[in-house]
């Protein structure tokens, strides 16, 4: 994606090293399968502890709006861990790069806007195309105003973009995108960000992740604090609706807040204190993004990143990854806290990690840096998941993305998103060509979505960023990856469609979403920025407004959720899992378990209310103590060497009276 220097002031850098500790070498070529040059291929090897850096031209990033050709193809023939590093100075960040078996047809969007609705530089999305022939729908959110090739769009429509394989299109607009649902008849890979902005007055990063599809999305969901956060640092994350009328609960130390996001795309956002771990919950699949930062002494945080967050039903046992050179690389971890003793960097034992406690849950998080070049996080019993994500930083500087995750749709699939299918009705082709309109459908993946039947990775690379194939993803032979930049072709008129014109949709009435059904916004208010954008809407439930509200016309935008605050209902906050475990995980977990409920019997209340003094283990109260029983022994040492003479003189006297009387 676009950066603001682009071009010869930056440069593409992917970063492979091998994905699994059992590989000891392999090798593989890189090449841009739609760009002609004098080095269509460039040839790679690595081995299971070195990895290797591989630098672009910064002229192959995307650039504005339209449709682009620059796509970068990886391909070995064992799995690899690809880390994309999108440079220029002073501004990176990173993001986790799919396989293609694990691509989806629905996401949303997440950018960040830096005052009233707007984005400091340009928010943007980017979609790669997998297949020829790929109709793409793009909806925008409400008080966006965005113009494509002459065309307008306002008022929640849609985009509608055809490519074939390899082909990328990239928006950007100045208003925030977050809560723009990208729909398509075959899987394509998508990417969404800033082409930089700031957090509050800090300096100034880049933003850049790729989404994971909808069907792939969960409910249980830890965020994570910037590692060395001060006490000006802050937990910033992204809460967004997948489905309408799902009810999403959060907690930290001293936080426990619960709300409802009333139609899919609504989203809201919590500031929350710096060192905290926060736990999220939902009824339905939601999608969690959370920024960390810079922080320095006394001053807030600056240089942000941005990142998914993992759902922990989507958390692997054992993750790879190549730590760039140019920065201090640290893990972050979320794990059971009975097994945190238990991991291991490299083969060997993590230490010395300051563990803290994820509030109202068995998880704990912590940080640790990670070695030179290629990281291998793994587990002593591999039926342990955890969650892993990767933060680098220096002077100005940082980047942040989940270390891997198990995209595997089956186990979050939810009864509300299943077997349903997207409409897309390719007027705008029979428009143009003469073709009749026919429908295409696009049907979502379902329980039966194969992960493993391919080692296709997609990647795109915009921006100064860093992309990652996370470790279990890439199980077999091939591994393609795409990393798609700009050129500037333009897209002809006709293709841009509105949504009310050629999106139908056969979802049942359980799941449609009424965006475009009970959504009015005056014209002039396109150009507005809402104020309660940056903050979340809590109307009282005392009140019939509500009511009206989602039965009649809604005039908040949905960009930023529409939300009650609700009274605690019957969620299972728990995190079950259908794990088998042997005799040796079950003594660990006992003997952990026994450590963790051991009490000292002196620090308990009935043996502290036995005492009729209290302990002072001070060595100046010691000394005074000592001092004092000097003091005391010696004077009645004193008194009695003083009385010896007389007791001696009265013994005598007393013992000669009685000779006196036995005479």
């Amino acid at each position: 994606m676009d950066t603001i220097k682009g071009g010869e002031n930056s440069t593409i850098e992917i970063i492979i090293g091998a994905e699994s500790s059992s590989i000891q070498q392999t090798s593989g070529y890189v090449t841009t399968p739609l760009i002609n040059n004098d080095n269509p291929s460039t040839y790679f090897s690595v081995t299971r502890t070195r990895g290797i850096t591989l630098s672009f031209d910064g002229s192959l990033k995307l650039s504005g709006t339209g449709m682009q050709f620059k796509t970068f193809l990886v391909t070995a023939p064992n799995a690899l861990t690809v880390v994309g590093l999108n440079r220029e100075q002073p501004s990176t960040d990173a993001f986790l790069a799919l396989e293609i078996s694990n691509l989806g047809n629905d996401y949303f969007a997440v950018t960040h806007a830096w005052a009233n609705g707007e984005c400091h530089v340009s928010c943007q999305i980017a979609v790669v195309a997998i297949h020829n022939s790929t109709v793409i729908n793009i909806s925008l959110p409400m008080f966006v105003n965005l113009t494509i090739n002459g065309t307008l769009y306002t008022r929640s429509e849609t985009v509608v973009i055809y490519l074939d394989q390899y082909q990328t299109y990239e928006i950007q607009s100045k208003y925030d995108l977050t809560g723009t649902r990208i729909r398509s008849n075959e899987p394509v890979a998508v990417f969404s960000g800033n082409k930089k902005t700031r957090f509050r007055k800090g300096s100034k990063d880049h933003l850049v992740e790729q989404l994971i599809p909808v069907e792939s999305l969960g409910r249980s969901f830890t965020v994570i604090p910037s590692p060395n956060q001060f006490e000006l640092g802050i937990t910033y994350f992204k809460v967004i609706a997948t489905v309408s009328n799902t009810q999403v609960h959060y907690a930290s130390l001293g936080t426990s807040e619960q709300h409802i996001l009333v139609e899919s795309g609504d989203w809201f956002e919590v500031e929350g204190v710096f060192d905290q771990y926060y736990y999220v919950t939902s009824t339905k699949p939601i999608m969690v993004t959370a920024m960390l930062f810079y922080s320095r002494s006394a001053k807030p945080p600056t240089d942000p990143c941005l990142t998914v967050i993992i759902p922990e039903e989507q958390w692997l046992s054992s993750y790879s990854y190549v730590a760039s050179e140019r920065y201090t690389n640290y893990f972050i971890v979320i794990i059971e806290g009975y097994a945190r003793e238990n991991l291991l960097l490299n083969d060997n034992i993590v230490s010395n990690v300051s563990w803290n406690q994820v509030w109202d849950t068995t998880l704990v998080g912590g940080f640790f840096q990670m070695t030179p070049d290629t990281n291998h996080l793994t587990h002593q019993f591999p039926n342990v998941t955890f969650g892993v994500y990767v933060y680098g930083s220096r002077h100005v500087e940082t980047y942040c993305s989940p270390a891997g995750a198990n995209l595997d749709p089956a186990k979050v699939q939810d009864t509300t998103t299943s077997n349903s299918s997207i409409q897309i009705q390719d007027e705008a082709s029979s428009q143009s060509t003469g073709t009749g309109g026919d429908s295409m459908e696009a049907t979502l993946p379902t329980a039966d979505f194969t992960l493993w039947d391919s080692s296709s990775v997609t990647i795109l690379e915009g921006s100064s960023t860093a992309f990652t194939t996370a470790s279990a993803l890439i199980q077999t032979s091939i591994l393609e990856t795409f990393l798609p930049t700009s050129t500037g072709v333009t897209l002809n008129s006709e293709i841009d469609i509105n949504l009310e014109q050629l999106l139908t949709s056969s979802i049942d009435a359980t799941q449609k979403s009424p965006e475009s059904d009970h959504v009015s916004v005056d014209t002039a208010l396109v150009s507005e920025s809402p104020t309660h954008q940056t903050e979340l809407l809590t109307p009282s439930l005392e009140s019939s407004s509500v009511g009206q509200a989602l039965s009649n016309s809604v005039t908040s935008t949905q960009t930023h959720s529409f939300l009650k605050t609700l009274t605690p209902s019957p969620m299972c906050p728990c995190r079950c899992r259908d794990s088998m475990i042997n005799i040796s995980e079950t003594s660990a977990r006992i003997a952990s378990i026994k450590k963790e409920l051991y009490v000292d019997k002196r620090t308990v209340s009935a043996t502290i209310r036995k005492k009729i003094s209290a302990a002072d283990s001070r060595p100046s109260s010691s000394a005074i103590g000592i001092v004092g029983v000097v003091f005391i022994i010696t004077g009645l040492g004193m008194v009695i060497l003083l009385d010896i003479p007389k007791i001696v003189r009265d013994f005598r006297m007393m013992r000669g009276n009685l000779d006196e009387t036995a005479e």
